[in-house]
């Protein structure tokens, strides 16, 4: 994430869960990586289908929202879903009319560009910033580094409109509901929200996508290059919202997974561009593999109940073969509660 010499303010939410996952290093870090690299070619554990980058310094295809016309040429959820986020292709929608992709684009741009407005919602939370890490020899060290504080958002605020280039709104831990599971996002970010849902939880453009995290960043650079957050990648889809300022990204597909420093070691890609490392490997939609075996343990017993229960009925009405069916439901029946008690002594053996 590079920002540009003025204010900047990015949102994103991460719309599709298909990938699933969560952060692979222990402190709860994203997974960090460094440019290319060359090794000795060997087997590849690269099973990656989706779009690749074409050539060096190649220029993101941008669309156009024209103020004018929001109805010519317009971007359907389907469309939208068939040519970008299947294919794993990046996209850059812009212009004056983005209404038709986030609803109340306009006035969500317009309230986070306010600082008064920030203060008045949430100046007086406490905040993870991240603070800069200078060294002798690098006085423009980039943000990612893990370095972070606490401080009121207020006094936050106060720092970026002085210019201070050495803190950074950084993600905010969200906590876990009564099932367990994390929230969409932190109640700092909850505070923004309005009745009259200028902050969508679901942009008009991801269709029936589900968000999986809503995040804020803010910072500031005094360098024409920008401030960078480092190079990482994420496990989900990302729909980044630039709110005020600039942001700049340099992209690597996921077929180069293996020419890239990493702070784990590589295990597989799989085919959707899900990245997995040694001691944490997922499915592609980012389950752990034994939760998703018992899932499936449970699936399949909901299955064989109802073939028995059907084949229960036959075999009263005397349905011809409906004897040979109640066998092979038994049967189907008797596997999934195996299958049940096998991902629950993997579990207890886990523990």
């Amino acid at each position: 994430k590079i920002l540009n010499n003025k204010q900047q303010t990015t949102m994103a939410t991460i719309p599709n869960k298909r990938q699933g996952g969560q952060p692979i290093n222990k402190n709860g870090d994203e997974q960090q990586t460094h440019p290319t690299q060359q090794k000795k070619p060997r087997q590849s554990i690269n099973a990656y289908k989706g779009w690749t980058v074409p050539q060096h310094n190649h220029s993101i295809q941008r669309i156009h929202r024209d103020d004018d016309d929001p109805q010519e040429n317009p971007l359907t959820p389907q469309q939208f879903y068939q040519n970008y986020i299947l294919q794993r292709r990046p996209v850059i929608l812009h212009g004056k009319n983005l209404d038709g992709v986030i609803a109340n684009f306009s006035k969500l741009r317009k309230s986070f560009a306010s600082f008064p407005h920030l203060r008045r919602k949430a100046g007086h939370v406490r905040v993870s910033v991240e603070k800069r890490q200078h060294s002798a020899e690098d006085s423009s060290s980039p943000f990612g580094n893990g370095n972070e504080i606490e401080m009121t958002f207020s006094s936050f605020l106060d720092l970026i409109e002085k210019g201070n280039t050495d803190y950074y709104l950084t993600t905010q831990d969200v906590r876990s509901n009564r099932d367990g599971r994390p929230e969409l996002m932190a109640p700092f970010m909850n505070l923004f929200r309005d009745d009259d849902d200028s902050f969508p939880l679901r942009p008009k453009l991801m269709g029936n996508l589900i968000p999986q995290n809503i995040n804020l960043w803010i910072g500031n650079s005094e360098s024409p290059e920008g401030a960078s957050s480092g190079l990482h990648h994420d496990y989900h889809d990302n729909l980044y919202i630039v709110l005020k300022g600039k942001k700049k990204f340099r992209l690597f597909d996921p077929s180069e997974a293996e020419n890239m420093y990493t702070r784990g070691e590589l295990l597989k890609v799989h085919p959707n561009g899900r990245i997995n490392y040694t001691g944490e490997e997922t499915t592609a939609y980012g389950a752990d593999l034994k939760s998703d075996e018992a899932a499936k343990a449970s699936r399949r017993k909901i299955s064989a109940e109802k073939m028995l229960e059907a084949a229960e009925r036959e075999v009263e009405q005397g349905v011809e073969g409906a004897e040979d069916r109640l066998e092979l439901a038994e049967r189907a029946m008797d596997e999934a509660l195996d299958a049940i008690l096998d991902a629950e002594e993997d579990e207890d053996d886990e523990g």
